[in-house]
C-alpha cells in the first residue's frame, strides 16, 4: 500500500498540461490524482497546483468551482503544497494581468516583463539558470542549474519568501517558500533529470 505522504492531489484549474505533471510524479514513485473536486482538495495529504495561461481565466475558474477557497484553507492550515508556473503566480495577492485579485497565500504581486527588457523576447520560453542558496527544495541540485520556463509575468515577493532567482533582463524570484508551501516559476516536469530531482526533494520535505 502506498504511504499517505506518497499520494499527491493535482489541482485542475482548467489551465495547464496536467498529464505531464502527473507523469513526472509517477516517475518519482508517487501516486498522483487529478481533481476538480474542492472536497478532495480539502482532504488531500499533499497538493500540487500547476497552471499555464491567463490569470483572469484561471482565477475565475478557481473561484466559481470552490477550489480557490479550498486551496486557501488547506495551505493556510499547513497542508504541504507545490505551485508550478501559473500556480506560483496565483498564490500571490494580485496579478497585473487583468488586473486580477489572486489567492493571497504569499504577499506580493505578479508583474509583466517590460517590453524590450534587455531586448529579450516575451514570453520567456526555454531553458534558463536558477540560482539558489541551498534551500532543501534544491538538495543535490547545483546552483545555476538550467530549468525550463514559459511565462510572460514574474513574481515580485518579499525577499525572505524567495528561495531561487533567475535573470531575464531583470533578476526575479523563480522559486519561493512560505511555511509548507513551495512554488516554482519554471516547469520541473519539463526539466529532465534535475526537474525530477526537485520533485523528489519536495516529496521528501513533506
Amino acid at each position: 500500500m502506498i504511504e499517505r505522504r506518497r499520494r499527491v492531489v493535482i489541482v485542475d484549474a482548467g489551465h495547464g498540461n496536467l498529464a505531464s505533471v502527473r507523469s513526472a510524479f509517477l516517475q518519482v514513485g508517487c501516486q498522483a490524482e487529478i481533481t476538480t473536486d474542492p472536497e478532495l482538495v480539502s482532504r488531500a495529504p499533499v497538493l500540487v497546483f500547476p497552471g499555464q495561461g491567463a490569470a483572469p481565466a484561471a482565477m475565475s475558474t478557481l473561484e466559481s468551482n470552490g477550489i480557490g477557497q479550498a486551496l486557501r484553507t488547506a495551505i493556510s492550515s499547513g497542508v504541504p503544497a507545490l505551485g508550478i508556473c501559473l500556480g506560483m503566480q496565483l498564490a500571490l495577492d494580485r496579478s497585473q494581468e487583468g488586473p486580477t485579485p489572486c489567492l493571497g497565500l504569499v504577499r506580493g504581486e505578479c508583474r509583466r516583463f517590460e517590453a524590450g527588457t534587455a531586448r529579450l523576447k516575451i514570453p520567456q520560453i526555454g531553458w534558463n539558470r536558477v540560482e539558489h542558496r541551498d534551500d532543501p527544495l534544491f538538495a543535490g541540485i547545483p546552483s545555476g542549474t538550467y530549468f525550463y520556463f514559459v511565462h510572460s509575468y514574474y513574481c515580485s515577493v518579499e525577499e525572505d519568501a524567495a528561495c531561487g532567482w533567475t535573470d531575464y533582463g531583470i533578476q526575479f524570484p523563480s522559486a519561493l517558500r512560505q511555511g509548507r508551501f513551495w512554488a516554482t516559476q519554471f516547469h520541473p516536469e519539463k526539466s529532465a533529470a534535475q526537474g525530477l530531482r526537485l520533485l523528489s526533494n519536495f516529496l521528501a520535505l513533506v
